[in-house]
């Protein structure tokens, strides 16, 4: 298993190309977290306060509560559509590297295929979620009025909600394989029709779950330490930048100079993220038993190929 990450590391580290549909999957999924929290920053727990007493106390409650989950979930179904658009040309490009010929289907069917999968695998998270978040709305106004001083109210928050915390946690985990399953399964030359594809994935989940799950793990680790080092780099390099423009100094040239270097960094660090995406979409298309036929010429040539 391991063998399969080193080798879709050599992959990847050698085909820079890949980098960018990956980059596109990545950055509409949470790459964009690190840039909005480093320039927008958190919000602070009266900002957090303010909001949704602001949402109860209206005269248009529950109907902006309404509006606003629709606003999120409509964001949310762009942002899975553009997801699957990236995984969908990753995938195909990988395939050119295996030298697969072009399946039957065109590209919408495939990025539609890659869709549906990632939802479907993602329900139970997202149930997961909302159940999370009716919890969360009926601990949290207690919490604010309480005198309990045991430490920071998120903390306080968290600590009574760790059971739904977990679950969320699991839920995400087995969506991740599940999802990655079906979406290799689902697109591709395969012939098979869509409920077939989601069924292979079922049965792939239940001969190798100690392994998937291990990918999935690991996969999940390395993004989250992308994100976090994403975030401490924008950071630093927004607080001068951000100061400046505070301060009025707009027009000054040297804050031209810092905010056109903090787009350049800000796209490489997108272009690293890209190349994680990738990584572990190798190695799962491995571990899933992707076709490796061109790659293990490549191997057999250079040394540097997929196995």
């Amino acid at each position: 298993m391991m063998a399969r990450a080193r080798t879709s590391l050599a992959l990847i580290a050698d085909r820079p190309e890949l980098w960018l549909p990956g980059a596109l999957a990545n950055l509409a999924f949470l790459g964009w977290l690190p840039f909005v929290l480093a320039v927008v920053g958190p919000p602070s727990q009266g900002d957090l306060a303010f909001f949704t007493a602001g949402l109860v106390t209206s005269s248009a409650f529950p109907v902006n509560v309404i509006v606003l989950g629709a606003i999120v979930a409509l964001l949310g179904m762009t942002a899975s559509l553009f997801v699957a658009a990236g995984e969908t040309l990753l995938m195909g490009a990988i395939r050119s590297l295996h030298g697969s010929p072009p399946g039957a289907r065109s590209f919408d069917e495939e990025v539609l295929r890659v869709w549906a999968a990632q939802v479907l695998a993602a329900l139970p998270a997202l149930l997961a979620a909302a159940i999370l978040g009716l919890g969360l709305a009926a601990v949290a106004p207690g919490e604010y009025q309480s005198p309990d001083i045991r430490g920071p109210i998120l903390l306080r928050l968290a600590g009574d909600l760790w059971p739904l915390e977990v679950a969320l946690l699991g839920t995400i985990l087995i969506g991740q394989i599940y999802g990655s399953a079906a979406v290799r399964r689902a697109a591709g030359e395969t012939a098979a029709s869509f409920p077939q594809a989601l069924a292979a994935a079922g049965r792939d989940v239940i001969q190798r779950p100690v392994s998937l799950l291990t990918v999935a793990i690991v996969t999940a680790a390395f993004d989250a330490v992308w994100l976090i080092g994403s975030w401490a780099l924008l950071h630093l390099l927004w607080s001068p930048i951000g100061s400046d423009l505070a301060g009025g100094r707009v027009a000054d040239p040297s804050v031209a100079l810092l905010l056109v270097a903090f787009i350049a960094i800000w796209l490489c660090v997108v272009a690293i993220g890209g190349a994680v995406h990738v990584w572990s979409s190798v190695w799962w298309s491995l571990e899933l038993g992707e076709p490796t036929r061109t790659a293990e010429t490549t191997a057999a040539g250079e040394g540097a190929g997929l196995r």
